[in-house]
């Protein structure tokens, strides 16, 4: 059972589902028509009938998302859930326009999408969904300065992806000869195990292990390694290099001592100038993510860590792909409880993602209780109908500043939440913090850890 305590929440990513045998299809158009285990679940989730009735497109996502369990209204939607799918990603369109609507019912671009499908109609040959007219006047309706990612090696549908990346990135050593390993995982999340070992010099590094026999799961290997390669920033994990050993595929990067925020949040509260200084260094490691065309999509405390001398850095891009990719094949990825309302109803998706889940990030650190929903289901679907504001903060001595700054991250519609380049002139982070504001935190970290 995943816990409602909002500071134990550090949440290893849902792997996104897919159909397959064991996803459970059941037949319902409303929530009466539920078997009584499914109603149960929203009986204590205090999700109402009329409510979930009245927003069941959202429902069945999360249902998906969460349990594995697909509701279907006739055979018909029972095919529309094949493969056929993810060969031509064309046939996704009338989805994403769906969850447009569902999104922006109630907001100005809903206005403008009677206008757009005609236009709609009237163009001809379409062969990438973000050219579609309603997709892309969204996306720049969310995003004023969208434009593609023209990195090498992030598409994993290009011919013969696996076969050039392989050649391209890996080392043909053996890395049993190079490093020796702890005998235990340090981390462990969806995709893989991370172990600290010593190079042959004596220097100690991080190895990310990820099986390495699935072509799909290959070809998302790849991609990872090819962000990680393309990176070089001072907020970002630095990549050394990636091996083949058995069925495994390792990644060597910079060992990151002073734990994470995850490991933080454990032990302590965070102050005020602690949430700042964190946060300035994360939106300059998203903003130079961002320039490039990609996006991370699984902030996270566990997935933001901190050197023994203080400096942030994002780690785990496992999930980061381009902004043309999210935009035009959204799939709900990552972490619930991090998760934007535009993942959750399946829209073109752009790097305001990003900032919903910083957002997320910072807000459990400073305010727990505000942070905490429920369970997967409660979350997700209350982020979805009406956003986090209204929970956090509540009766709490905190500056106007930190208020305002979690508040321009945390808005449910995309296009009213703040860039992060726009973030980065937020007078909260006007005042230059050290990063020896840390340091207490780190020194907690460490002594917990000698103490196990």
């Amino acid at each position: 059972m995943i816990s409602n305590q909002g500071r134990r929440k550090s949440g290893s990513a849902i792997a996104p589902q897919s159909e397959s045998p064991e996803t459970c299809i059941v037949k319902a158009s409303k929530c009466s028509e539920l078997p009584k285990m499914y109603q149960k679940m929203l009986s204590r989730t205090k999700i109402s009938h009329e409510n979930a009735d009245r927003n069941w497109f959202l429902l069945k996502k999360i249902f998906l998302f969460v349990h594995n369990v697909r509701f279907i209204e006739s055979t018909l939607d029972e095919r529309k859930g094949s493969t056929e799918l993810l060969i031509n990603p064309m046939i996704n369109l009338p989805y994403l326009i769906q969850g447009i609507k569902e999104l922006c019912k109630d907001d100005q671009f809903g206005k403008r999408i009677p206008e757009l499908e005609q236009l709609d109609k009237e163009t001809k040959h379409k062969t990438r969904i973000e050219d579609d007219p309603i997709v892309s006047a969204y996306l720049h309706y969310v995003d004023n300065s969208w434009k593609p990612c023209n990195l090498s090696f992030i598409n994993i549908a290009a011919p013969n992806y696996i076969d050039v990346a392989t050649v391209t990135f890996l080392n043909s050593a053996n890395p049993r000869e190079l490093f020796k390993l702890s005998n235990k995982a340090t981390g462990k999340g969806g995709y893989g195990q991370v172990f600290t070992a010593k190079d042959s010099s004596g220097n100690r590094i991080a190895i990310k292990k990820m099986e390495h026999l699935d072509p799909i799961q290959s070809a998302k290997n790849f991609r990872e390694v090819a962000v990680m390669a393309t990176l070089t920033h001072p907020n970002i994990v630095k990549y050394y290099d990636c091996f083949q050993y058995g069925n495994d595929l390792w990644v060597t990067m910079e060992l990151l001592s002073g734990g994470s925020l995850s490991d933080m949040h454990d032990i302590a509260m965070f102050e005020e100038d602690q949430i700042a200084y964190v946060a300035q260094e994360c939106l300059q490691g998203l903003h130079y993510l961002h320039q490039l065309g990609l996006c991370h999509r699984d902030i996270k405390p566990g997935n933001v860590m901190l050197t023994n001398s203080g400096c942030v850095k994002l780690i785990d891009f496992g999930l980061c792909d381009s902004v043309q990719s999210i935009a035009s094949n959204p799939k709900m990825v990552g972490s619930p409880f991090w998760m934007p309302p535009e993942m959750i109803f399946r829209t073109p998706q752009t790097t305001k993602a990003d900032v919903w889940s910083l957002g997320c990030t910072l807000l459990q650190l400073i305010d727990p209780d505000g942070f905490d929903i429920g369970c997967p289901l409660k979350t997700l679907f209350t982020v979805a109908t009406e956003g986090r504001t209204k929970f956090m903060l509540q009766g709490k001595n905190f500056s106007s500043n930190l208020i305002h700054f979690l508040e321009c991250m945390l808005r449910r519609q995309p296009h009213e939440r703040a860039s992060v380049r726009e973030l980065l002139k937020h007078p909260f982070l006007s005042k230059h913090v050290p990063k020896e504001c840390v340091q207490p935190l780190i020194d907690q970290f460490a002594a917990s850890r000698h103490f196990c």
